[in-house]
């Protein structure tokens, strides 16, 4: 401990020592008498000062720093001076120490150091600075000089005390030399102090436990403490308990002039006794008497919780095969000790797997953003902080609806946090794993039928007279078994020889491929379609005919259209509850014979114009006058030609001239007649 610290921690705390004005014979007196007359008969020499850093009343508590022990400094300020005139030069101030010795009951010498350097414990260094002249006369009473003297405490002096006794003499202007003795500098004979630290342990905790405290208290005095200090701690009880005094406890008073007390409590706590902060901060105060005097002395000490949560939530509450889940994973931390190597452990009850996409925060508008430095297994969560993850969209099967109405996802995040919160690298060691409750995410699948169908056939698109064969897959996706499956085709539009559906083979299938024939309309196993099995139904082969090729919408769509109806099997009993399906179809296209405008001019429209007259305006100008106006009606229109009188039109035209010639040779025979 450095003497400054001493000289600025009891800066004024010491005494200041009277006014010495002792009126004593000269030391020297006897010395021959000098060849100077003497010039002021009355000059005397004085010292006041203060030792400032060790100056402790009796029965006054006192604490470290301010408590001495050996190897501590002791700083004096001092002040020299003349009194009834006369010149005190700095360079000739003698400054000499003396301390009590209470076994020969006198004071023996300190000896001088060289330089404060080197000082060494029960040596002091001492120097003046020049005096302040005021000349001879009444004013030289003015004349003074200041002093330092710095003395190491030895360990006796700590443990017991000391007192100082200062000299200072010099050579007065009239040539002879003046001493006087200063008031005693005294560091008290009696005091005592005490202190107190409290450790927990174990410093952090991820579960419900009991935390251990350890109180050790100090107590430095030149006489032991009245009694064993008492601690009031409210964690452990509601009354001060005795340190010192129980099993367990210890007391050791090797070091002269110390003794520590050493007693341990444990205390059951829970994660909900962590304040919201994730810390149980804990103050305790420890009491003792020295001859009568109370000492208190205070300290504290924080534990710490590790705790992870997980917040797992779907996109949706109800969904069905074929439709997606997005799921989020929102991660906290909740305790007082930065977690490390954050990471989601995810147990997911679907036919296919959970992935995740990417991690990142949210704003306070709830905007989400990822971050691709966040990756799982290598998150960093500080006490507070909150990422959310989210997995890649996960897609219905039919596996999962067949599971029994409800998709079931749970999760828990783990990571490492530091046994205690100054550690600084959570993965060296003495690092411990903290991981959260389960979070549990459900959606229910919506089940349309217990049965599906879907039909298909072998050859999409055929000739006149080629066969067909329509296959119908069945699954079951009820939780439940069926038995007594019966396939209908109810309805199928071929013209030629319909599919006998008495005939119809079924088989089992197994990763795409087709194993054992199943049997319709039968309760044993061969006719038993478990839960998520799938068969797969061949109707006999059509044939088609040339009439197909005119049937269906479009012209050739040949349909087979078809459901089917199975019985459910309850406590291996077969029961009343039936599942039948919606309609499904598959259908083949005939092709259509080859165009030939003689075979039927009404496959192509413009094989004859007269077929249909809109479906080319320039087949009968008559049918769109606007598209020649030049033409004559009655006309047909010919590519590079004039137009010519049609027969029909021509004939009507001669009627009409031989009309009108008549008519004008009656009129002129009437008028001859008259």
């Amino acid at each position: 401990m450095s003497r400054e610290r001493y000289s600025r921690g009891f800066k004024g705390l010491g005494f200041v020592a009277a006014v010495a004005m002792m009126l004593v014979t000269p030391m020297f007196a006897s010395m021959p008498a000098q060849a100077k007359p003497v010039k002021t008969a009355n000059t005397m020499m004085g010292l006041t000062g203060t030792s400032k850093t060790v100056n402790h009343d009796t029965q006054v508590e006192i604490t470290p720093p301010d408590l001495p022990s050996h190897g501590d400094d002791v700083l004096f300020d001092l002040q020299a001076f003349v009194i009834f005139g006369g010149d005190v030069l700095s360079s000739s101030l003698e400054l000499a120490f003396y301390k009590y010795d209470s076994e020969s009951d006198s004071y023996v010498s300190i000896h001088d150091a060289d330089s404060v350097d080197d000082l060494t414990e029960g040596e002091v260094y001492w120097s003046c600075t020049p005096v302040d002249d005021h000349g001879t006369g009444l004013d030289a009473a003015m004349n003074q000089a200041s002093c330092t003297a710095v003395y190491m405490l030895t360990n006796d002096d700590a443990a017991n005390g000391v007192l100082f006794q200062i000299i200072v003499s010099g050579n007065h202007d009239d040539g002879f030399v003046h001493s006087n003795g200063a008031a005693p500098l005294t560091l008290s004979e009696q005091y005592g102090a005490m202190i107190m630290t409290k450790d927990v342990s174990p410093t952090v905790r991820s579960d419900d436990g009991p935390l251990t405290y350890t109180f050790t208290v100090t107590y430095y005095g030149t006489d032991g403490l009245d009694d064993n200090p008492m601690i009031k701690d409210s964690m452990i009880s509601g009354d001060p308990f005795e340190c010192g005094g129980a099993d367990g406890d210890t007391v050791d008073n090797s070091t002269p002039g110390e003794t520590i007390y050493t007693c341990s409590r444990q205390v059951d706590v829970t994660i909900a006794d962590y304040d919201g902060a994730g810390v149980i901060h804990n103050v305790a105060e420890a009491t003792g008497y020295f001859d009568g005097n109370k000492m208190t002395a205070t300290d504290n000490a924080d534990a710490y919780d590790a705790v992870l949560t997980m917040d797992k939530t779907p996109s949706v509450a109800t969904a069905k095969e074929g439709d997606l889940i997005t799921y989020t994973f929102e991660i906290g931390n909740a305790g007082g000790v930065t977690i490390d190597n954050v990471g989601i452990n995810d147990t997911f009850g679907g036919s296919g797997s959970i992935v995740i996409a990417g991690c990142g925060y949210e704003d306070n508008d709830g905007n989400f953003t990822v971050d691709p430095e966040l990756q799982p297994g290598h998150i960093t969560l500080v006490p507070g902080d909150v990422v959310m993850c989210v997995s890649q969209p996960y897609t219905v099967t039919s596996g999962d609806a067949i599971a029994g109405g409800t998709l079931s996802n749970t999760a828990t995040a783990s990571g490492d946090y530091r046994q205690s919160p100054t550690q600084e690298d959570a993965a060296a060691e003495g690092s411990s794993e903290v991981t959260s409750e389960p979070s549990t995410a459900d959606v229910t699948i919506e089940q349309s039928y217990g049965l599906t169908i879907d039909e298909s056939v072998d050859k999409p698109v055929v000739q006149a007279g080629t066969q067909v064969v329509f296959t119908y897959t069945i699954v079951n996706t009820h939780n439940l078994a069926m038995q007594n499956l019966v396939l209908e085709e109810t309805g199928f539009n071929g013209l030629g020889i319909k599919p006998d559906m008495t005939k119809v083979t079924c088989w089992r299938m197994e990763d795409g491929q087709r194993t054992n024939e199943f049997l319709l309309g039968n309760t044993t196993s061969d006719g038993t379609l478990k839960s998520g099995e799938v068969i797969e139904c061949d109707l006999p082969p059509y044939t088609t005919v040339d009439g197909d090729a005119a049937v269906g919408n479009p012209p050739g769509t040949i349909t087979s259209t078809g459901r089917v109806t199975g019985t459910l099997i309850s406590d291996d009993q077969l029961n009343d509850s039936t599942v039948t399906t919606d309609d499904v179809s598959a259908h083949t296209l005939v092709n259509l014979p080859q165009d030939n405008p003689s075979d039927n001019p009404s496959d192509n429209p413009s094989d004859n114009p007269s077929d249909n007259p809109s479906d080319n305006p320039s087949d009968n100008p008559s049918d769109n006058p606007g598209d020649n106006p030049g033409d004559t009606p009655g006309d047909t229109a010919q590519t590079g030609g004039a137009p010519v009188t049609g027969g029909a039109a021509g004939a009507l035209a001669l009627m009409m001239c031989g009309g009108l010639v008549g008519a004008v040779w009656l009129i002129r025979r009437r008028r001859a007649i008259a």
